[in-house]
């Protein structure tokens, strides 16, 4: 029986990866809800349509999560905590 070795790069990055693609996909139901186009996403979020076509498509490698949490502030959402930890809820 073996230890697992634990990598915490691997897995911080691993983590990471997941919370943007999380955030994505929030904001993208956030814009579906709206029923917003590509245009009107880039105005709301001061981002170019290509940037917006890759928010839609979860190219996460174009976004921080900085960003991605900017852009969920945008669309009033802010964090809150809870016993599970932080969600976004509409204010």
């Amino acid at each position: 029986m073996g230890v697992r070795k634990i990598d915490i790069y691997k897995d911080a990055i691993i983590y990471e990866e997941k919370l943007k693609i999380d955030l994505m996909k929030f904001i993208n139901s956030v814009c579906k809800e709206r029923e917003l186009s590509q245009k009107e996403i880039g105005e709301i979020l001061k981002v170019k349509q290509p940037r917006v076509s890759d928010l839609q498509k979860l190219k996460s490698v174009h976004f921080s999560i900085t960003i991605l949490h900017r852009m969920s502030y945008v669309l009033g959402y802010r964090e809150k905590k809870s016993e599970r930890g932080l969600n976004l809820v509409k204010i």
